[in-house]
């Protein structure tokens, strides 16, 4: 049986999201073997993503517009760089923008703020560390 084939039998097609019914990682993305049993294991929505619109470039990931990750359906699904799957994610409220405790504004107001970074750090509530790594751009660099 093709790939395409055995990929049909597990989709439930429906109005709105298309869902994966078989096997799912502990995310909560689909998961089918490339071939049966054998060889390696692939994401579903990149199947489907490449059965619809054909291989996928270079490193790039296949998002979801729709944010539900057992989705499948092709025109949910839309190409970008590991930085626009990470922005995508934040912009989704699914992972805390770098340190909880701080938010966008306070890291902008971080990087333009004059002092010891241990005075920056006292003021806001963090360790200096956290602040050389927000001045020097190693973390919240998104921002």
């Amino acid at each position: 049986m093709s790939l395409a084939s055995r990929f049909w039998t597990k989709v439930r097609i429906g109005e709105g999201c298309w869902e994966w019914t078989a096997g799912k990682y502990a995310n909560g993305y689909g998961k089918m073997g490339s071939d049966g049993d054998r060889g390696p294991t692939l994401r579903a929505h990149r199947v489907s993503w490449e059965l619809a619109n054909g291989p996928i470039p270079g490193d790039l990931c296949v998002l979801h517009r729709c944010d539900n990750r057992a989705c499948v359906r092709p025109d949910h699904l839309f190409l970008g760089d590991r930085g626009d799957n990470f922005r995508d994610c934040l912009n989704k409220k699914r992972r805390p923008l770098g340190n909880p405790k701080l938010t966008a504004e306070q890291v902008r107001a971080i990087r333009a703020a004059c002092g010891t970074q241990q005075a920056i750090a006292d003021q806001f509530g963090v360790s200096r560390p956290t602040i050389s790594l927000i001045k020097s751009g190693k973390t919240w660099s998104y921002v």
